[in-house]
């Protein structure tokens, strides 16, 4: 569990040297466009995941392979080819972009694949090595491109993302070789209708959160163009960088509430990490708001002043969204997915409307404040709901200092339960 954290906190501070290193080498432009680039791969294969990922981590140990990976690969490539025809359609990306996307999204989606079995048959150690290699080599890739090459255009990003993901893909098989099994007709059926049965229901809250998480690209690009998209697409990589603190919380947290059968044991130990997740996230928010134009000027480049002053139209709305993705966890660990399903649809609904609203006028800064309304809403669904289901007020997740002692105390708890195994 920590040394998963340790590799999404790793991962997690090379996206953000990549995005330093691309706003440099292409400036606000380009920086837009790999962020358009990125945004609608991810987009993509988050649908292409109904199939090929988590859906697989509860199916992998109960049926063969072959079928699986069969199944999962006709899949991701009819998302891939039907998602380059309605990207043409609606005119989302530059034309020249369009074949990369959807070649890449069907790649990436086979590593999905890999991941996920990997998981279900619980080769942690081997996702994490994989996670942490697919990021680097992308790094690794660009920055010798732009270094040595002097290769200054978005193609290096596209070169290293062909290469991070086919790689490990490859990887991937050849360490899961031996689980595969001379397939028979009748080994398609079962696992077929599972796949869609569980992926639609783990995707759908995913779905409608990342949409509402990027919308605002395409809006900010049409109306203001790739430099201005390039900006925000830099607030968004360093004001999202709070989630780590929910995200290792909610580790503890989603692991704790899986293997417990008491519910309002459960629900009190959501309340008290939520309040302390939502504390630290407000202070990082906070710190992230009073840094000086001349702090992102020096990481990202002249280009990019502005973001200081997109920050505080933001920085609140991503602190309080702790709350959903915290809370969000006390509902998948019931096995609820729908709660978050509901509430990422809300989201999404005002992430749509007020990117609508707001952006054609007010840009940049218009995109931060749909943002902040979405995560709002979105936090609120869940809050109101769990309080409702079990009898609480508001107070029970209004924080306190006492807050952050008791979070230490549960970490340190994992820790010694951690070292009790290893010896």
């Amino acid at each position: 569990m920590l040394l998963t954290f340790a590799v999404r906190a790793l991962s997690a501070i090379i996206n953000l040297l990549l995005a330093v290193v691309v706003s440099h080498a292409l400036g606000a432009e380009g920086k837009g466009v790999q962020g358009l680039l990125l945004a609608t791969i991810t987009l993509i294969l988050i649908i292409s995941n109904i199939i090929s990922g988590a859906t697989l981590v509860y199916l992998a140990p109960r049926y063969q392979l072959s079928p699986l990976f069969i199944l999962a690969t006709v899949w991701s490539l009819f998302v891939s080819v039907l998602s380059y025809f309605i990207i043409v359609f609606l005119n989302l990306v530059p034309s020249d972009l369009i074949f990369h996307i959807a070649a890449i999204s069907f790649i990436a989606s086979l590593f999905s694949f890999t991941s996920s079995v990997f998981l279900g048959k619980e080769k942690i150690q081997l996702v994490n090595l994989l996670s942490f290699l697919q990021v680097s080599l992308i790094l690794f890739i660009v920055f010798v491109a732009f270094n040595l090459f002097q290769f200054y255009s978005v193609y290096s990003y596209i070169i290293a993302l062909y290469v991070s993901w086919g790689l490990t893909f490859l990887i991937g098989i050849y360490f899961l070789y031996p689980w595969f099994e001379k397939i028979e007709i009748k080994s398609f059926f079962d696992p077929l209708r599972e796949m869609f049965k569980i992926g639609i229901t783990n995707q759908l809250a995913h779905i409608f959160q990342l949409l509402s998480f990027r919308i605002a690209f395409y809006f900010i690009e049409k109306y203001h163009g790739m430099s201005d998209l390039g900006v925000y697409s830099n607030t968004v990589s360093v004001v999202e960088s709070i989630w780590m603190i929910s995200a290792s919380i909610s580790i503890v947290l989603y692991s704790r509430i899986s293997n417990s059968t008491n519910r309002s044991e459960s629900a009190e130990l959501t309340a008290r990490f939520a309040r302390s997740g939502f504390l630290l996230s407000a202070c990082a928010a906070l710190v992230i708001i009073v840094l000086p134009p001349s702090f992102y000027i020096r990481l990202f480049g002249k280009e990019f002043y502005e973001i200081s002053s997109i920050m505080p139209y933001i920085a609140p709305g991503v602190a309080f969204f702790t709350y959903a993705l915290i809370v969000g966890h006390y509902f998948s660990g019931t096995g609820r997915y729908f709660v978050n399903a509901i509430a990422s649809a809300c989201g999404f609904v005002i992430s749509l409307l007020f990117a609508i609203i707001l952006i054609p006028q007010m840009g940049i800064a218009g995109a931060a404040m749909a943002a902040t309304i979405s995560y709002t809403i979105t936090s609120l669904v869940v809050i109101i709901w769990f309080l409702r289901e079990n009898n609480k007020g508001i107070t029970e997740l209004i924080p306190w200092a006492g807050d952050l002692l008791d979070l230490t105390n549960q970490l340190k708890t994992e820790i010694i339960k951690k070292n009790e195994k290893v010896i």
